[in-house]
């Protein structure tokens, strides 16, 4: 029980110090981690590869778009859903394939039952390879056969299908079941999608060095201004000049201190009760009058008596000046000038009229201890992180998020690219050499 006890406190004790800073930046870790496993999992499978390098509707592709053209087959002319189809097959593998491992041969189907192969014929296979077919219906099995790394069938064949879709499935061992399926003609699109999708990275990437680059540049140049302001006031033994904002002000009246903000709160939340009773006021008469009068609206002169009525009590709203605010103004007029003519010095009364006085003393701001700060921040690291973040905060994590979405994304999208480019080109060099 005890050690079970330990346990629940150690958790809790790691949990306690997870942010979400720091859960956040695992994720952004976790996702392009994912893909890249999963993408070379997916690179290093065995598989088949089936490039359709022709698909033509013999009657909708050709004999319809000629007038008075026929094409026959064996003695009988074409029908709309003939189908002349070139394709290839090609193994990829780092192992090659073993009699003893074929469960179900390669075979070449189409998805629509009722379709049938009119001709079928194997037109170049790989060297040394000499496979055989039979015929079923929709469907061309290859015979049993041991193939080696880089084999490929190229066949030609007619189809009566109203799928214009082929596919090639199988059972064997340690071989993914489904193949993928490329175009000949797709090359230049993979290509140009890939060149594309790289000029975008390229210019969001510029876009971000460049904004990078000047908000650095600016930042150098701003520490660089303070530098060689502080080395001026240094070499002429002058301390950097003094603002309103380094001294705080006190009121006497009677050499007795007077709480000017203080009283100045006071007086503004009265002022403010007294308005809102008011506004409350006008509102209710406004009300009652509106009930009154606009019960005719074809009697036009009461409507513009009670338009009237209802300016003067909307203009009727008291105006006030806060004396306390008026007088902080006044103390901070006073020490502008006496810090600009340099005529300014603490701890002595000046005279701002016949009742009030001030005097000036400058801020002191306590000197913290960065060894004991440092030590604190390295005992509780996450003391130091802000306890409660604003909707605001949220949503600017959510914006900053999706942004790297859209990237990984973008990024996804160009290696998917490429990486068709590349593999349909070295599969054409395989069986085209």
């Amino acid at each position: 029980m005890q050690s079970n006890n330990t346990m629940d406190n150690q958790f809790t004790n790691l949990f306690s110090k997870i942010n979400f800073d720091q859960i956040l930046g695992f994720i952004y870790f976790l996702i392009p981690t994912i893909i890249a496993v999963w993408t070379v999992y997916y690179i290093r499978k065995s598989r088949f590869y089936y490039v359709e390098r022709t698909s033509i509707k013999l009657h909708d592709d050709i004999v319809k778009n000629i007038p008075d053209l026929t094409i026959k087959y064996k003695d009988s002319e074409i029908n709309e859903n003939l189908i002349f189809f070139r394709g290839t097959i090609l193994f990829k593998s780092h192992t090659d394939i073993k009699k003893e491992d074929i469960d179900q041969e390669i075979t070449i189907y189409s998805p629509d039952r009722n379709a049938i192969w009119k001709h079928f014929e194997i037109t170049k296979a790989s060297d040394d390879f000499q496979p055989t077919f039979t015929i079923r219906d929709n469907k061309v099995t290859i015979d049993r056969s041991m193939l080696k790394i880089n084999d490929y069938i190229i066949f030609a064949g007619l189809l009566d299908s109203k799928n214009v879709n082929l596919f090639i499935s199988h059972r064997i061992f340690n071989l993914v079941p489904k193949s993928i399926k490329l175009k000949e003609s797709d090359l230049k699109y993979y290509k140009q999608s890939g060149i594309f999708m790289t000029l975008i990275l390229v210019t969001l990437f510029s876009i971000k060095l460049y904004f990078n680059y000047k908000s650095k540049e600016w930042e150098r140049k701003r520490i660089k201004d303070n530098k060689e302001l502080a080395e001026v006031y240094k070499s002429v033994n002058v301390d950097l000049p003094p603002d309103i904002y380094d001294y705080e002000t006190f009121f006497f009246k009677n050499n007795v201190k007077i709480k000017v903000k203080k009283l100045r709160d006071s007086f503004k939340n009265a002022k403010d009760q007294q308005i809102d009773i008011f506004n409350e006021k006008n509102l209710k008469v406004t009300d009652s009058l509106s009930k009154k009068y606009l019960r005719t609206k074809k009697d036009k002169d009461k409507i513009e008596v009670l338009n009237s009525i209802i300016d003067g009590f909307t203009k009727g709203l008291p105006i006030y000046r806060n004396p306390y605010a008026e007088l902080e103004r006044l103390g901070e007029k006073k020490l502008d000038t006496l810090i600009k003519t340099n005529k300014l010095k603490e701890n002595i009364l000046y005279t701002i009229n016949d009742s009030i006085k001030l005097k000036f003393e400058k801020k002191v701001i306590p000197k913290k201890d960065s060894s004991s700060k440092n030590k604190k921040l390295s005992e509780s690291p996450t003391k130091s992180l802000p306890k409660y973040r604003t909707f605001s905060d949220y949503v600017d994590i959510f914006m900053n998020f999706l942004g790297y979405l859209f990237i990984i994304i973008l990024i996804t999208i160009t290696i998917y690219c490429w990486f068709m480019f590349v593999t349909l080109s070295r599969l054409l060099k395989i069986y085209q050499k």
